[in-house]
């Protein structure tokens, strides 16, 4: 290549390289100009649930019941004033049976102090029933692609609350704590999954003495929603 060609092509790659940065000065000036778009416009909420009475049904079971195999089977009203604060009302009926640890130790004898043969009685509380009034704040609404299959729309929510929670320890006013996502599939139904912790003090029986405790009955929910209208 002659000296000339050299130079020319040096002229052209160089004038390329200047127009190329140019260029990009230019995007990014246009990308500082512009303002985002507003987060109203982003969400483009399509499911809405304020000021729709909402009534569910759900079926649950408690996570850490050492004695008991407990069952929850319940329903619930709830309103949402605007899109992001509402209330919930929720009877929950629980059905208990007994674990496999409660009847082995059941099955065990042994001497009392008197010298009587007698069985292992373990000090616990099981659930019977619970009113229970809590509010509601759900701050995340959005979309989730799965598999570019469906689109599913959900939103996740708090509760705090309380009620009045029946056991064998007679009634309680435990302080109650949610969290729960819910999944919309139709204008007016969704399906709803809950975990609770309901937190009450609880009596404990240890070589006859009686001592009291803080008691935590966490409970995990999966049920449908329907809105009225």
């Amino acid at each position: 290549m002659s000296f000339r060609a050299s130079i020319v092509a040096f002229i052209f790659a160089f004038s390329l390289f200047v127009h190329s940065g140019h260029a990009l000065a230019q995007d990014g000036k246009r990308d500082e100009v512009l303002p985002p778009p507003p987060v109203k416009v982003l969400q483009n909420r399509f499911f809405k649930k304020a000021l729709r009475p909402e009534v569910s049904g759900y079926l649950g079971t408690a996570l850490n019941e050492a004695y008991t195999k407990t069952f929850a089977l319940g329903a619930r009203l709830g309103f949402f004033f605007n899109e992001w604060i509402g209330a919930d009302y929720t009877f929950t009926h629980f059905d208990v049976e007994n674990s496999a640890d409660l009847k082995a130790l059941r099955s065990i004898r042994v001497f009392d102090d008197e010298q009587k043969l007698t069985t292992i009685e373990p000090s616990f509380v099981s659930l019977n029933s619970l009113h229970a009034l809590t509010a509601t704040v759900a701050p995340i609404y959005g979309k989730i692609n799965l598999f570019d299959f469906m689109i599913l729309y959900s939103d996740i929510y708090f509760s705090a609350g309380s009620g009045l929670l029946s056991t064998s320890q007679g009634d309680k006013v435990p302080l109650i704590l949610g969290v729960g996502q819910r999944f919309y599939f139709a204008k007016r139904f969704n399906a709803r999954i809950d975990a609770w912790d309901h937190v009450f003090e609880q009596e404990r029986e240890n070589l006859g003495e009686k001592t009291k405790s803080t008691k935590h009955a966490w409970v995990i929910s999966f049920g449908l929603s329907a809105f009225l209208w």
